[in-house]
């Protein structure tokens, strides 16, 4: 299999020695990558996959750290968007790697996927089907509630040997994206959905917020962005009027007082 070649962004490394008060010299005895290796990841050389991802390790930061800097920048299409859908929400699409992907995992409750390719290969085709699936058990094991299983084994070695695999899976999976010139962006933000109701003559709305996760595969190389996402029904900041009882996330909203009502007798 041939050896995968990146470029590391230029001075990315001088600013992490830096930040841990470490030399050339003293990267290179903790890493084991040659000082000549290193000036040239220092400037932007390329260099094989394999050697970033095992500096990235020995230093104890994750290897995307090397990418170009994220531009926090919103462009003309977006700007149209918050005209034709002010209700849509910005969120920026980073590049993942496992441990930011496995951290993002544990709190959320819906997974979207977005494939943002022209062609797909059958050979990528299957990869990615295998990728989901992966995912998909992993995040599946992470929201196992103890209630719903004895507690002898929600604290057994077993238990947690199964979710280690489960999460050693993804990360070898995200390792071969790369193969398939691949690579997944990621975003996650507040998805909100609503129930109505009546209690003894009383009417209610309840919101009810989950964390989301969306993830879109795209061709390597692919820069991080701002893309439009749906937030579901958001809730108001306050109840409209003491006539709907409003409920978000289990706490009960206040009546804004300062939201002007037409008087007594008066008209509209």
């Amino acid at each position: 299999m041939a050896k995968i070649k990146v470029r590391p962004y230029p001075g990315t490394l001088s600013e992490l020695l830096k930040k841990k008060a470490m030399t050339q010299v003293d990267a290179a005895a903790a890493t084991g990558v040659d000082r000549k290796t290193l000036a040239k990841i220092n400037l932007g050389g390329e260099v094989k996959l394999e050697t970033l991802q095992n500096l990235a390790k020995k230093l104890h930061v994750p290897v995307v750290l090397f990418d170009p800097p994220t531009a926090e920048l919103v462009d003309d299409e977006i700007n149209q968007d918050e005209h034709e859908a002010p209700w849509m929400h910005s969120v920026m699409l980073r590049k993942l790697d496992a441990q930011h992907f496995a951290e993002m995992l544990k709190d959320a409750q819906r997974i979207r996927w977005q494939l943002n390719l022209a062609v797909v290969d059958e050979k990528a085709c299957g990869f990615l089907e295998e990728f989901e699936d992966a995912v998909k058990q992993f995040h599946q094991h992470l929201r196992i509630e103890p209630r719903e299983i004895d507690e002898d084994e929600a604290d057994s070695l077993r238990f947690q040997l199964r979710r280690l695999k489960k999460a050693e899976d993804v990360a070898s999976l995200f390792e071969g994206l790369v193969e398939h010139r691949l690579t997944v962006l990621g975003a996650d933000y507040l998805f909100w959905e609503s129930e109505t109701g009546d209690y003894e003559s009383s009417y209610w709305i309840e919101y009810k917020s989950s964390r989301s996760i969306l993830l879109s595969v795209e061709p390597h190389g692919a820069q991080p962005r701002r893309v439009r996402v749906s937030p579901g029904s958001e809730p108001p900041k306050f109840a409209p009027d003491a006539s709907r009882t409003v409920f978000v996330d289990g706490l009960q909203l206040e009546i804004d007082n300062q939201i002007p009502r037409p008087l007594p007798g008066s008209a509209g």
